[in-house]
């Protein structure tokens, strides 16, 4: 059986990043939030933060290796997929394919998400798009 707080990362995935259910963001992510490496504060940023995903990608979805739990923290390892349809970070729609890996690491406190780490290969994605050269 899965801990409630992986329960809770999964539909942050597979419910609010992947198909925009806002109401998961404002369930399971603080006020007081911050993802360290993103600069996100809180769920209007995460909003401000999706949107060129939704935009860009809007078949964005993931697949979830694994996860860890560590007391109030859950890793979580993943691959995203997508179509590029809408300009993302500047590019056009390419019509691509694309997926690219990351992983993330939450921190609970009563069963919300108060602090993340998120790793995300945006520079493998962007190369998929045409907008890095990729090396040899």
């Amino acid at each position: 059986m899965l801990s409630d707080h992986v329960e809770i990362y999964r539909r942050l995935f597979n419910e609010y990043w992947a198909k925009d259910d806002e109401t998961i963001l404002d369930a399971y992510v603080s006020i007081d939030h911050i993802n360290h490496t993103l600069g996100v504060h809180g769920p209007n940023e995460y909003r401000e933060f999706m949107k060129p995903f939704r935009l860009g990608l809007p078949d964005f979805h993931f697949d979830i290796h694994f996860h860890l739990v560590d007391g109030d923290y859950v890793v979580i390892v993943w691959t995203a997929h997508g179509t590029h349809l809408g300009e993302f970070m500047s590019v056009p729609a390419t019509g691509k394919k694309v997926s690219f890996n990351g992983t993330c690491i939450a921190r609970f406190e009563d069963g919300m998400v108060v602090e993340e780490w998120s790793y995300p290969d945006l520079m493998g994605l962007m190369q998929q798009l045409g907008a890095f050269p990729v090396m040899a």
